[in-house]
């Protein structure tokens, strides 16, 4: 299950559910008074955000990934979704080379970097979607 976020010029991008939760609490964490201009960010009310506040969104979100604020959040999110049944699956990889059965085992630079890697798929979105509503 995902969520399809509708850009008004770039088409739509779409992002697993609990990526996108993972995504949102950080753009609230980062800019609340950005964030503030889509009232329905865990729905599919068809809300969002408009051109201004989706550019400046993405420019801010750049802006802590430049300055490692995502590296600190993100390893301070780690232990919380550890000991998450339902969000658990975004903290846990399997090894290269593993065993068919093997389960996978929470790794936190290879969540931090995937954190990163999902921020940088949504920023690049914002900059370009010059606006977007949330299905």
């Amino acid at each position: 299950m995902g969520v399809d976020v509708v850009g008004n010029r770039s088409g739509w991008w779409r992002v697993g559910q609990y990526w996108w939760h993972t995504l949102a609490d950080y753009s609230h964490h980062i800019v609340p008074t950005i964030t503030a201009g889509c009232r329905y960010w865990y729905s599919s009310d068809e809300d969002g955000l408009d051109a201004d506040q989706a550019r400046k969104l993405g420019i801010e979100l750049q802006r802590s990934i430049d300055d490692c604020r995502i590296d600190e959040y993100a390893r301070q999110l780690f232990p919380v979704l550890v000991n998450d049944k339902q969000f658990r699956c975004l903290v846990e990889f399997q090894d290269d080379g593993a065993e068919l059965f093997e389960l996978p085992k929470p790794d936190e630079r290879r969540f931090v970097d995937e954190f990163i890697s999902q921020m940088q798929r949504y920023i690049e979105f914002l900059l370009s979607c010059e606006g977007f509503r949330i299905q």
